[in-house]
């Protein structure tokens, strides 16, 4: 367990200490529960009020402590617990999991859009697509010029930059582009987006009726617990991308993520 004493330190300073620390492999406990510490406990609710030594302090469980588990369709998955990208707290810990599952379902033949699962345990060296990332093995190719027929496509959180110029991209229909193609040439596809991130490309998806989704919905936008649930609830299309908003991580991270694939077992 790390301990960090509050008293006498400002907010930022005690926020910080307890940034630092890997929350899912050490219980946090912070003592002396004052003003120092009341916005900890509202951005935070995992914190729970606690006693130490007579003094009011608040602790927070590791987060091997919370559900390891969340359902989609038919199918129960276990949250992704590894630190790259903080996806023991953000919404890899979902997206990474409905990844490593469609992974091991069709294990041949699996084309990846976007250098994602190559940096974590799970994966099996199955191809990649990306211009730009770092995975030297990737394919350096756009998505708009793959033949997808026969292949398992599976896309993580890569769609909504098809629109960046930061990677070169001009065409603002080049993931919307992406995504008609895929769904007309694969043969299975999972293919996830976080809410907020792409407006154009949701807009398009929400228009449509013949490409299948569903969402994912984070039920804290507070805090660091994932808890996840299914919804296939058109409004959250509206939903904000979370970045930096209520400090769930530095990188930002989606209260939802948008699914879009064939594979029925997941879809209700």
């Amino acid at each position: 367990m790390k301990i960090i004493f509050s008293e006498g330190k400002p907010p930022w300073q005690v926020k910080e200490e307890y940034r630092k620390i890997n929350r899912s492999k050490e219980d946090i406990l912070i003592v002396g529960k004052g003003p120092e510490t009341s916005e900890i406990r509202f951005m935070y609710p995992d914190f729970s009020p606690y006693i130490f030594d007579g003094k009011d302090s608040l602790l927070y469980n590791k987060v091997v402590d919370n559900d390891l588990t969340f359902k989609i369709g038919d199918v129960e998955l276990e949250y992704i617990r590894e630190d790259i990208n903080s996806a023991w707290r953000n919404c890899r810990a979902v997206e990474l999991s409905l990844g490593r599952w469609f992974i091991e379902k069709h294990q041949n033949n699996v084309l990846e859009i976007g250098d994602v699962t190559c940096h974590y345990s799970f994966f099996k060296e199955h191809s990649i697509i990306d211009p730009f990332g770092p995975y030297i093995k990737s394919i350096r190719k756009s998505a708009e010029l793959v033949d997808y027929t026969n292949m398992n496509v599976l896309s993580i959180s890569t769609l909504e930059h098809l629109n960046d110029l930061e990677y070169e991209n001009n065409d603002s229909e080049l993931g919307v582009k992406v995504l008609q193609k895929v769904h007309k040439e694969s043969k299975n596809y999972l293919i996830t987006i976080p809410i907020g991130g792409w407006r154009k490309l949701e807009d398009f998806i929400r228009n449509q009726n013949e490409i299948k989704y569903t969402f994912l919905q984070r039920n804290n936008y507070r805090g660091e617990t994932n808890n996840w649930t299914q919804k296939n609830d058109q409004n959250l299309f509206y939903e904000n991308y979370l970045h930096f908003e209520y400090n769930l991580d530095y990188y930002g991270c989606a209260g939802v993520i948008c699914l879009i694939t064939n594979q029925q077992e997941i879809l209700i």
